[in-house]
């Protein structure tokens, strides 16, 4: 549910809290991928891109494989 609103704060420009909630939702539940994912958006979205280059090659890390946080990696 967290990762859900955090979604939407997203989607509706309120980053800063939406950063909170990833953060909250994380340390829950800290394999959560795609929440990782979201998150690493939302800083860059901030201007925060160290700190979301480094959730980034947190997930790349766990799974090379994965290729959209690959590509996200790449835009930064």
């Amino acid at each position: 549910a967290m990762v859900s609103l955090a979604n939407l704060l997203t989607l509706e420009g309120d980053v800063p809290e939406a950063i909170d909630l990833y953060e909250r939702a994380l340390a829950i539940n800290p394999d959560d991928d795609a929440a990782r994912r979201a998150f690493a958006l939302a800083l860059a979205q901030a201007g925060n891109l160290a700190d979301a280059e480094l959730q980034l090659r947190r997930l790349v890390d766990a799974n090379p494989d994965d290729a959209e946080s690959l590509f996200f990696l790449g835009q930064l």
